[in-house]
């Protein structure tokens, strides 16, 4: 007969104690091997499928234990400092979602009232949109957060629970141990043997496997950060190796009864690998922020074991020889990118050398200073950040910053509670430290402080703490902190094996019925009230699964939907004519299979109602007429329909069946600005769609100042506000929108170029839009394909003057590449000598650039310099011996010669 598998954490089975006791607290160890596990292995727990394990797993958790306490002769329960802090965050994130009076809302977050004019009720216009009535901006992405936190907050209160003795902490820090150990060895192997892919079969929209380690994060970052966090607890798994029978043997008063025997050789070489695959992972993963963390976590660690008295020279050496050994390894493979990522440490320049996080920060402190009381809402960082940006910048899902981000979704309170949780955690690791002359309990706090430390200072750099997988480690390690805490206190005591009077131990079945057995105490009799309030626990629970778990688990198949939209968006972006309609078409049936399955999805609406209104447009440039929206709406606006019925009968007559995607394009326009009132593409379109409200409509200009007020660098949202400047007669205005509209890439530059080239002189693209080096050279080419020879040579001049002061700023071939290019514009001006001017300074900057030189050589030639141009060919022929074009071109050197010298 096979053995009976052993629990992932000790289990105390006393005679007395019933089978069914016995086999939930197997399943909630079961659960607690599932979260160390599962969590970081599905994504790190980012996407839908991450966030469904996490919230199944504190469920089952949460229910196994209450299912325990119910059945249990003597349900209990460990109080912690933490509790309060958390039911706190708990109903911070409440108050953010919960509709509130207008008057509260407005003393909570003033600021609301001015960005959303049309969601403000104190004007009492009927045409205002409506109310809005919750302090996030955003609530069905906080409602998803505080399923998270609550979840999150569960694993750590049933993980308090479960520790009972100081093998139940050690046991629970072997699980975190493992399962860094094996994310980091994902991450070698996945890199070293992988597809891109990851785990080989599945291919993420926004990352892939190639370029740095990332094991099973979509991030480095956040991949380092796993490995930092739970590095602490490898080092005291390669420690415990050694240790554990010696202490086992030399004091009695902490003898464990299932200590295990001292490790063999291979067993001390398997945990010394791991060790070095762990520090290994964290260089190759190229993430300086997890380096950070990495090694502030192994000096804490070491911080630790020299309290512990146990690190002496022979530690040391070894910690010498693991090092080198890793540094052999990187030297072996990726060194250059590992040395390039360290070296820019030197400076904060470097650090962030082009400003984006600097420009983020700045951007969410002025959200913070106008969301300071309750915050924006969890989640809504990624709407609210643009409306603080000083100019048109990249999209940030997540402020690179816990702390900032905290303060601008949470408000001031949430940073406190955020400080107060690390201040709790410090406070359990310091005491501990200072305390303790139990050598058990400091090894253990080398598995437990560097985690703190690990994730306080990388969240300085990145949003570690938004992430499942990088926080279950902390949760766990947390327990284990306040466990660890008690259980010493009671050991100081001396009160361990000792229940309180008067009402069941906190300490446990273990000790309670240990007594019993020794003729000391008889086990009280269960009292019904307590079990009726466990029972009561969980019917609550399994209501609150009932509530929660449809949704966690419909997001599922709609991220997979949105994903598949956002490759087709990318494939699809250049196309045109019948192909784009097709694509309009699947895009269109892609979308419509997210809102199916998450019906509050709110960009997708956005894209829903953006998909109807582009595929209307092109259908009806292929009617007959081929009426536009513009044309219907400026028709429709001059007809004065008497009534809504008149004006749907008009619209039927001239859209026909292509009028549905129209109201389609409304509707899903209105749910988007109704879940999220900072989408400004929803505004827009209402705005282009406004007719089709009747006389109740705001109007389109009202629509475009609400778009400016959310998101006031958004290009089509300036590019329409620049219209509505014309239509009042304010050309300074609209000169001023379609500067900013034009100072946000390339698709807003030829948008601009395309519509305003026919109407306005190219002077005020040069002056008055600021455009940079790319931007010169978009104007210079649509100029050139408009054929305005008069207006195209003045711009030709200004962009060579600035590829030559961008060329002189340079160096290397970056430098070469700008020479070579105002070569190129000067030659379309017809100035030879300026021409051989920039090419010398590109073979000058870049000797080795083999085109740079040649293209020297033709300009010689074509000017007959025909020494110059010998020269600069031979200089070819060395690099290239063998290439046909210098070849003729030496040829032709010598032919010139001679026809020279022949002349009379």
């Amino acid at each position: 007969m096979p053995p009976r598998p052993k629990p992932f954490l000790p289990v105390a089975v006393p005679a007395a104690a019933t089978r069914a006791e016995h086999w939930l607290t197997r399943m909630v160890d079961a659960g607690l091997a599932g979260v160390a596990f599962l969590v970081p292995f599905t994504l790190g727990g980012r996407g839908a499928v991450g966030e469904a394990v996490v919230v199944l797993l504190a469920l089952y958790l949460a229910v196994c234990w209450c299912l325990k306490q119910a059945v249990s002769r003597q349900p209990d329960w460990i109080s912690s400092a933490a509790t309060p802090i958390l039911l706190v965050a708990m109903g911070l994130i409440l108050l953010q979602i919960v509709p509130l009076p207008p008057s509260l809302l407005t003393r909570l977050s003033p600021h609301l009232k001015e960005i959303l004019p049309l969601w403000s009720s104190s004007t009492g216009d009927a045409n205002l949109l409506g109310a809005w009535r919750t302090i996030s901006l955003e609530p069905d992405l906080t409602r998803s957060c505080l399923t998270l936190v609550g979840s999150l907050a569960l694993i750590f209160l049933v993980a308090v629970q479960r520790i009972r003795s100081l093998e139940d902490i050690e046991r629970l820090l072997r699980l975190v141990a493992v399962a860094t150990v094996a994310v980091a060895a994902l991450g070698l192997v996945q890199f070293l043997f992988g597809n891109g892919k990851f785990f080989w079969f599945y291919e993420d929209p926004y990352s892939d496997t190639n370029h740095a380690v990332k094991g099973c994060f979509v991030c480095r970052n956040h991949f380092a950060d796993f490995i930092a966090v739970g590095i602490g607890a490898v080092l005291w798994w390669l420690l415990d190796a050694v240790s554990g029978s010696r202490l086992s043997t030399a004091n009695s008063r902490l003898a464990r009864p299932h200590c295990e025997s001292a490790a063999t050789p291979l067993q001390w070489a398997v945990r010394s690998v791991a060790i070095v695959i762990c520090a290994l992972a964290v260089l190759l993963s190229l993430s300086r922020g997890g380096f950070v963390a990495l090694c502030v976590a192994i000096a804490v660690s070491v911080a630790c074991l020299y309290r512990a008295r146990v690190v002496h020279g022979k530690a040391l050496l070894g910690t010498v020889a693991l090092a080198a050994l890793v540094g052999i390894v990187a030297v072996g493979h990726g060194y250059e990118r590992v040395v390039n990522r360290l070296n820019d440490f030197q400076s904060l320049e470097t650090l962030d050398g082009a400003t984006g996080r600097r420009t983020l920060w700045l951007a969410d402190l002025g959200a913070v200073r106008d969301y300071r009381l309750c915050g924006t809402g969890l989640g809504t960082h990624r709407e609210v950040s643009p409306m603080y940006f000083a100019r048109p910048g990249a999209d940030y899902s997540h402020a690179e910053n816990g702390y900032i981000q905290v303060a601008m979704e949470a408000g001031l309170p949430g940073l406190l509670v955020v400080c107060s949780t690390l201040a709790l955690y410090c406070y359990w690791c310091i005491r501990l430290a200072l305390r303790s002359q139990n050598r058990r309990v400091l090894l253990a706090l080398t598995a437990i402080a560097p985690a703190l430390a690990a994730t306080a200072v990388h969240s300085l750099f990145d949003f570690v703490w938004y992430i499942p997988g990088c926080m279950t480690p902390v949760v766990l390690l947390g327990a284990c902190a306040c466990r660890l805490w008690q259980v010493d206190s009671q050991m100081v005591a001396g009160t361990l094996r000792v229940p309180s009077a008067g009402r069941p131990s906190a300490r446990g079945l273990a000790a309670d019925y240990e007594m019993d057995r020794c003729g000391r105490r008889s086990v009280p009799a269960p009292l019904p009230t307590h079990r009726i309030l466990w029972i009561a626990a969980t019917a609550c629970l399994l209501l609150v699964a009932s509530a929660i778990l449809p949704s966690a688990l419909f997001a599922i198949p709609a991220e997979r939907h949105w994903h598949s939209y956002l490759v087709q968006s990318r494939a699809t972006m250049d196309k045109e004519d019948s192909t784009r309609t097709q694509a309009c078409r699947e895009m269109l049936a892609t979308t419509s299979s997210v809102v199916k399955w998450q019906p509050r999805h709110s960009r997708a609406h956005v894209r829903l109602a953006a998909l109807h209104f582009e595929l209307f447009e092109r259908l009806q440039s292929q009617a007959d007429p081929p009426f536009s929206v513009a044309q219907i709406r400026d028709a429709a606006i001059a007809s004065q329909f008497s009534s809504s019925s008149a004006l749907r009968d008009w619209l039927g007559r001239v859209a026909g069946p292509n009028l549905d995607h129209l109201h389609k394009a409304w509707s899903h326009a209105r749910q988007a600005a109704a879940l999220c009132p900072l989408h400004g593409t929803a505004y827009l379109l209402l705005a282009k769609l406004s007719f089709l409200e009747g006389p109740q409509s705001p109007g389109k200009a009202a629509y475009v100042t609400q778009a400016l007020k959310v998101q006031p660098l958004d290009a089509d949202v300036r590019f329409e506000a620049g219209l509505e400047s014309v239509l009042a007669g304010d050309m300074d205005q609209a000169t001023e929108h379609w500067r900013i509209s034009f100072q946000t890439g390339p698709q807003a530059q030829l948008k601009l170029l395309e519509t305003l080239s026919q109407r306005v002189p190219a002077s005020v693209f040069l002056n008055e839009f600021q455009p940079d080096l790319d931007a010169l050279g978009r104007i210079a080419a649509h100029y050139a394909k408009l054929g305005r020879k008069d207006e195209l040579a003045e711009i030709r001049q200004r962009y060579a003057q600035a590829l030559v002061i961008a060329a002189e700023a340079g160096e290397g071939r970056e430098a070469a590449a700008l020479w070579q290019r105002a070569a190129g514009v000067y030659v379309s001006l017809g100035a030879q000598d300026d021409r051989i001017r920039c090419l010398r300074r590109a073979v000058v900057q870049d000797p080795s650039w083999f085109d740079a030189r040649l293209q020297l050589a033709k300009a010689f030639l074509e000017t007959e310099q025909l020494p110059e141009a010998e020269r600069e060919l031979l200089d070819c022929r060395r690099q290239r011996p063998y290439d046909k074009d210098v070849k003729s071109l030496l040829d032709r050197v010598v032919d010139q010669r001679l026809r020279l010298t022949r002349r009379p």
